[in-house]
């Protein structure tokens, strides 16, 4: 289901770079590597969200 968004505001994306996450060698993937790159790039939105949003 869409959210949709206030008047004023903006959809901010991210990407991750799934490639970056798996051992092409083992043919795995570093679970623990993509948790924590998640982890960082919901912070680093939450922080740019919040330190520009406009005020109503």
């Amino acid at each position: 289901m869409e959210q949709p968004l206030a008047p004023n505001s903006v959809c901010n994306l991210a990407a991750v770079n799934l490639a970056e996450m798996a051992d092409k060698d083992t043919k795995t993937v570093n679970f623990e590597k993509l948790k924590r790159t998640v982890e960082v790039g919901v912070r680093m939105q939450d922080n740019g969200v919040t330190r520009f949003s406009l005020s109503a």
